[in-house]
């Protein structure tokens, strides 16, 4: 049985230093494709994200510290029709 350790990042740079590991779980993910590697997230979140809170889930083996998940969240805050 694994047992798991949930981290919580939230700024560009711990994002950024992820791409490695990133890119290597994609790799071995039924997932795999374009869209989901570390490179296009990250465009599209400097472009799209600006005015966003990144939060990005990790979850890792706690003996080993293998990257086992990643969940990247954004929060953004929008005005509807003089709402906040």
């Amino acid at each position: 049985m694994k047992t798991i350790n949930i981290t919580l990042l939230t700024t560009w740079t711990e994002y950024a230093a992820l791409e490695h590991e990133w890119n290597s779980l994609l790799l071995q993910s039924d997932s795999n494709n374009a869209f989901l590697t570390w490179e296009w997230i990250s465009a599209w979140c400097s472009t799209l994200g600006k005015d966003a809170k990144l939060s990005i889930m990790l979850a890792r083996h706690t003996q080993t510290h293998q990257l086992l998940g990643i969940a990247p969240m954004m929060v953004r805050w929008r005005q509807i029709i003089g709402v906040p």
